[in-house]
């Protein structure tokens, strides 16, 4: 019995053009706006293999965001500044010479040493320590609020990816189940056991089930890439 060559149809077609306009449009975006260009695909393939739990994603947001890490150095920064300000102004010491034209013989240099305490009053030191205090505190307000809100994003991210996991996974079955079927039903269509129409109908149905396939593990491959670029994305 000859096997008929395989032949590429129309549902294939669309699947194959269907990512590589994707492709294409998501390295135009990648090029006009360099900043919010995604990670590669194979940086956040290593990245999801080591995600399981959420907590996980936490850690990463903390140990690999750039904005965080970068405002956690500020509040270091600020919080030497309350620092600094609570120390009282240096002295000053000063030399002044005087008679330096005169006659050298006669050793009539005059020298003159000074230091002197600027002492602060009406509060000036307290003032300045709580303007550097509430400096901190704005800012470590800011910085809550920043967090929460990545935190907030990143719940919605890893929601989506499980979401289109489980999708991929009820596609994947819906296949593998078509396939058997196109099997099965060519195996019997080859004994005369089954009509042309109902072999084209099962192809046309696993063709479809191909397309669906291509799409939800496009769509798995955008959401993890979304949500990778909320860690690895600020650091490019």
């Amino acid at each position: 019995m000859k096997r008929r060559p395989e032949k590429l149809g129309l549902t294939s077609l669309a699947a194959f053009l269907l990512l590589a306009t994707h492709a294409a449009a998501q390295e135009s975006q990648n090029a006009k706006n360099p900043q919010s260009a995604l990670p590669t695909v194979d940086v956040a393939t290593r990245q999801m293999t080591r995600v399981t739990c959420f907590s996980q994603v936490y850690e990463l947001l903390l140990s690999r965001n750039s904005a965080l890490r970068s405002s956690s150095a500020t509040l270091a920064s600020l919080q030497s500044d309350v620092q600094q300000a609570s120390v009282h102004p240096n002295p000053t010491i000063g030399i002044d010479a005087e008679n330096l034209a005169a006659d050298r013989s006669q050793n009539a240099n005059e020298y003159t040493a000074s230091i002197s305490q600027r002492v602060e009053l009406g509060g000036k030191r307290r003032s300045r320590i709580d303007h550097a205090k509430a400096g901190v505190a704005v800012y470590d307000i800011q910085r809550r609020i920043a967090l929460k809100d990545l935190i907030g994003q990143s719940r919605i991210a890893y929601a989506a990816v499980l979401f289109a996991k489980s999708r991929l996974s009820l596609v994947e079955q819906e296949l593998a189940i078509l396939k058997r079927t196109v099997r099965l039903i060519s195996a019997k269509s080859s004994y005369g056991g089954a009509l042309t129409l109902e072999v084209k109908r099962a192809e046309l149905a696993l063709e479809s089930a191909q397309l669906k396939h291509a799409q939800n593990s496009q769509a798995l491959q955008d959401t993890e890439l979304r949500l990778v670029a909320l860690w690895e994305g600020s650091r490019s």
